[in-house]
């Protein structure tokens, strides 16, 4: 086998040549996406690690991706936001990812387990543990780092054994719906929680909550280790704030900035608490200013810092004092990306004299967070997963393998070939499933849309984001252990006005290959060679989301916006026709349309709605559309979907996993077994359904034997303690919380009165007994 790697010219340009990897969202735009989004769960709902579901899907990576080019080339995960290391016991830590909720490692990042798979949300802000017990744990969700992938939450969690079960003890309304830190006060043992609400707290374990006087944004809170009521607080454009009764109320700093900034974070030593460490981003999101106190917060010197933050202040930055060494400070940004960002973890150990650069292009780029361990281990959070050292930063060791976080934005199948899968990932490139679970590298940075050729399915390819530098690769050998070869590149759309990252790229059996920014492009000779088939058909601002063409003939095209215009053309663009009153969801975003292979005029798409019409079907070429969102649930959008036409069965990918119907939207059901993360692209290949998710990596589910599952999916409510089975099956029978209680192959079992899970080789029930 023969491995080419391929590395895009951009990878040579200086920070500023290329634009920033991560789009920057204003905070006011993600609180109204979080309103919008509402509640998902009731406080005092409770959640299991270990749930047993009804529906068999398989889990097909990545865990790790191997070969990372921005990085040690080890393995790499997907971003990450908080770590939690173990008080006493340096084996055990947790961390909080951004896309796929809590992790648990018992042997220091060699295996790592999911906790919250089951929450509903697995969107991560921040992690604490009870100080009088490590097994009671809060987890915050919501990422706070205002970015256009940074999805708001549902609360604050608690765990009482370890991440096993999980109870919401606050609503979003109530905390926020993202959250920044958690601080659970050592003496009275109040729970403060730093969100875009500022600052909240609690003093009777989440029973009832109240706001403190801070009303900006807070992204962190420290305090002091020989004082825990006397806190400091890091807002987002209003400066640094301190109080001296746990965070009640708060007094403004004045000696430090209070304005002309975006985001502060700050640390102070945990062995001279009266050191303390604050920086600032600037509005353009590079480094503003750097700041020390040697007397507890009294006066201020700043000191002289190299820039680490890169323009992306906004998304990346933190800070960390050594336990044992004030003078010790250590501060993550971006990336040591050459002449124009040469720092991308910096230390100082003079107390902010003179500072080296310490990432050493072994750890991923984009750093979230720091912790130390008891032992003195430091780890950091980055866009790529986790990495620890023995030695302040001098040397890494890369601990991602097992954690199967990926955040993915597209996805490709070989058609015909469930096992050759590529997608592209949020800041991990685009990998392909190299060995299940591995997969590896194909291209870096923030993948885009990719694609197999119909005509010839050894073709494929990969894009960054916008759909810069669509590459055209060749596969010269077969899944396990495929290769490829790259071919070239084409990006002659690269000053137009184009999506993040969509579906808006087809291609056609007879070769043709369409794309789309905000108007469409078209090659009929296998990429070499592209044209301009449409004036814009996203109105004036902007940007095609999806372009799908009849399966019957290249000249019917269907295109969909990211604000509700939807076109067609039956000749290949000499002429649009534009259905948008039609179809009526402006401005919501459609985000893929699905044609009927038997009748182009059968036209589906799915809209990023949360209430009605998120999907809707149309048997006329769009003249006239049928609703079909039935009882999907509200807060929620259509991410994407899937049809399996010949079993009539509809998929649709959410921000809580994976919904179905089986009579055309007239009712639908949510499937287990997937975890809740958001889903933003499916496909059906092989009677197999293709899941990729941001934050949990990939999924398969296999159609043709899950419609026995879907089909017998029962509760049985039984008076009196006998099952009786039709014949003699073999069965397991789990109790509600998850656990085995007993197995065997009868014909009839008796059960004391209580909910279980009968779990059969093709199917599970659910029976309540009373």
């Amino acid at each position: 086998m023969i491995y080419i790697f391929f590395y895009l010219p951009w990878e040579f340009k200086s920070f500023e040549e290329k634009e920033s990897p991560m789009k920057f969202f204003d905070p006011e735009s993600l609180r109204l996406r979080a309103l919008e989004k509402g509640e998902w769960s009731k406080v005092g709902d409770t959640f299991y690690s270990n749930k047993i579901n009804q529906f068999n899907w398989q889990f097909i990576g990545p865990s790790y991706i191997e070969e990372g080019s921005w990085s040690d080339g080890l393995s790499n995960s997907g971003r990450m936001t908080f770590i939690l290391p173990h008080p006493t016991n340096p084996n055990i830590i947790y961390v909080a990812t951004a896309g796929g909720g809590v992790w648990k490692t018992n042997d220091q990042g060699l295996t790592w387990t999911p906790l919250t798979d089951n929450l509903p949300t697995l969107t991560s802000g921040a992690l604490a543990f009870d100080p009088t017990n490590p097994d009671i744990i809060y987890y915050g969700t919501g990422e706070m780092h205002y970015c256009l992938v940074c999805f708001p939450g549902d609360g604050l969690f608690k765990s009482s054994d370890g991440g096993n079960t999980w109870v919401k003890i606050a609503s979003a309304n109530q905390v926020g719906y993202y959250i920044s830190r958690i601080i659970i006060n050592p003496i009275t043992h109040r729970i403060l929680v730093a969100s875009d609400l500022g600052i909240v707290y609690s003093d009777d374990g989440g029973n009832t909550w109240l706001s403190s006087n801070i009303s900006d944004q807070v992204n962190d809170v420290v305090y002091r280790s020989d004082s825990p009521n006397v806190l400091f607080a890091a807002s987002l454009r209003t400066g640094i704030y301190k109080s001296i009764d746990g965070g009640s109320t708060w007094t403004k700093i004045n000696n430090l900035p209070t304005s002309g900034y975006f985001r502060s974070q700050i640390a102070i030593s945990n062995s001279n608490p009266n050191v303390i460490y604050v920086a600032f981003g600037s509005n353009n999101y590079y480094l503003y200013a750097f700041y020390k106190s040697s007397d507890g917060g009294n006066t201020w010197t700043q000191l002289n810092v190299p820039e680490y933050l890169c323009g992306q202040g906004f998304y990346n930055h933190a800070l960390i004092v050594k336990p044992n060494d004030p003078n010790t400070i250590i501060a993550g940004g971006v990336h040591n990306y050459g002449s124009s960002c040469q720092y991308g973890i910096i230390k100082s150990v003079d107390g902010g004299a003179s500072w080296t650069e310490i990432a050493k292009n072994i750890v991923h780029p984009d750093i979230h967070h720091f912790a130390y361990g008891s032992d003195g281990t430091l780890y950091v959070a980055t866009d790529g997963g986790i990495w620890k050292s023995y030695d302040d930063g001098n040397t890494w060791i890369n601990i991602n393998k097992g954690l199967g976080t990926l955040q993915f934005y597209t996805l490709a199948i070989k058609p015909n070939d469930e096992w050759i899968i590529t997608g592209g990932t949020q800041d991990n490139g685009t990998p392909i499933l190299y060995n299940l679970p591995v997969w590896r590298e194909v291209s870096n940075g923030d993948g885009g849309p990719t694609i197999f050729e119909l005509q010839n399915p050894n073709y494929f390819w990969t894009s960054y984001i916008y759909f810069w530098y669509f590459s055209k690769y060749q596969l010269t050998s077969g899944y396990p252990n495929p290769s490829w070869q790259y071919l070239f590149y084409k990006q002659p759309w690269f000053n137009d006005r184009a999506d993040w990252a969509n579906s808006a790229v087809d291609v056609h059996q007879d070769g043709t290959i369409i794309v789309g920014t905000y108007r469409l492009w078209i090659s009929i000779d296998g990429g070499y060679n592209w044209s301009i088939i449409s004036p814009s058909l996203a109105g004036a601002t902007g940007v095609l989301l999806s372009a799908k063409f009849s399966y019957t003939n290249s000249d019917t095209i269907y295109t969909g916006s990211n604000q509700g215009h939807f076109y067609f053309t039956y000749n290949q663009g000499a002429n649009w026709i534009n259905k948008s009153s039609n179809l009526n969801v402006s401005p919501s975003p459609i985000r893929k349309i699905i044609v009927n292979p038997n009748n182009s005029k059968n036209v589906y798409v799915c809209v990023g709605r949360t209430n009605n019409r998120k999907v809707l079907f149309s048997n006329d070429a769009g003249q006239t559309w049928n609703d079909i969102t039935g009882n999907l649930p509200s807060g929620r959008t259509c991410r994407t979907f899937a049809i399996d036409f010949q079993r009539n069965i509809i998929f649709v990918g959410m921000e809580d996993g994976v919904y179905y119907s089986k009579n055309n939207g007239q009712s639908w059901q949510k499937m287990d077994g997937i975890p809740n993360a958001y889903v933003f692209a499916m496909d059906i290949v092989n009677n197999k359904l293709i899941v990729a998710t941001h934050g949990r990596s990939m999924w398969k589910f296999d159609i043709v034997a899950g419609v026995k599952e879907i089909t017998l999916k029962n509760d049985y409510i039984i008076k009196g303690n006998r099952v009786i089975f039709p014949s003699e099956v073999e069965y397991k029978i789990y109790k509600i919380d998850g656990s085995l209680y007993i197995k065997g192959k009868e014909k009839e079992i008796t059960l004391p009165r209580g909910v279980y899970i009968i779990k059969f080789k093709n199917f599970s029930s659910r029976v309540i007994i009373y």
